[in-house]
């Protein structure tokens, strides 16, 4: 079952769940370096999408977002999802790129 909860992520809280993440596809620094820049700007998120971790702590959706508080040093409160069951096949996913089965599209 997916629990949701809205909560203060921290850089640390970031930097502790984007070291459990081995299966994303690599991180955009210039993604990361633009919404670091927005955080820094309006202390938000430009989307309303949540954080989503699989039932095991892996970043499902939102590993860009969360290298953008840890680079930006600025806590964000969102909605965070957890509970994710993982697919059998193909890659996790973050809305922010373009990907398909295979990797980058």
């Amino acid at each position: 079952m997916i629990e949701r909860q809205t909560m203060t992520v921290t850089p640390a809280i970031a930097a502790e769940w984007l070291a459990k993440n081995r299966r994303n596809m690599p991180i955009r620094k210039d993604r990361v370096a633009r919404i670091a820049k927005d955080l820094e700007a309006t202390g938000k998120f430009q989307t309303n999408a949540p954080i989503a971790l699989f039932a095991d702590g892996t970043v499902y959706d939102g590993h860009t977002r969360l290298a953008a508080i840890e680079m930006s040093g600025i806590a964000v409160e969102c909605a965070v999802e957890r509970g994710y069951v993982p697919p059998a096949t193909g890659t996790i996913a973050d809305g922010s790129a373009e990907r398909s089965i295979h990797g980058r599209s």
